[in-house]
């Protein structure tokens, strides 16, 4: 009898141990990040906040630094709602466990956004995956600064 109850309660460590492993492993997408190209690039899905661009606000979809220029093109366009070249853009990435990680100045206002390579969840919180983000914040910050946009 005491087995069985054994038995039971290491089976259940073992489910709850399993499910917690689950939740907190980066899941990245395929694609995203830094590219190995001749100068600073990447892509980064990205959810906007707030911002100038009246249509993209609270938007997702992907950041792209290619070639000089940043660009936004929320999911399930075809092309860019907006394209900057980097050095008209000035960018900051929180720290810690900031709601919104990176805030962008362009020429049309300021942009709050949460980046990751992971995809970003829109109606529930991951902790592990916030601290995550906030590396991706850095990351997405220093490819934007060595394409030519200005630390704010």
């Amino acid at each position: 009898m005491v087995w069985i109850a054994l038995v039971s309660v290491l089976a259940g460590f073992l489910l709850i141990g399993g499910i917690l492993v689950v939740a907190f492993l980066p899941r990245r997408e395929a694609g995203l990040g830094v590219r190995s190209a001749p100068g600073p690039e990447g892509t980064w899905n990205a959810s906007v906040h707030t911002g100038m661009f009246g249509d993209t606000t609270g938007r997702q979809g992907l950041f792209d630094v290619t070639a000089g220029w940043l660009s936004f093109t929320p999911t399930g366009a075809q092309a860019p709602v907006w394209r900057y070249p980097c050095p008209s853009v000035g960018v900051r990435a929180g720290s810690g466990f900031r709601v919104h990680p990176v805030t962008l100045q362009t020429p049309d206002g300021l942009v709050e956004a949460t980046v990751s390579q992971e995809r970003i969840n829109r109606f529930s919180g991951n902790t592990m995956k916030t601290a995550r983000e906030s590396g991706y914040a850095d990351e997405f910050a220093r490819v934007l600064i060595a394409a030519g946009a200005r630390p704010l």
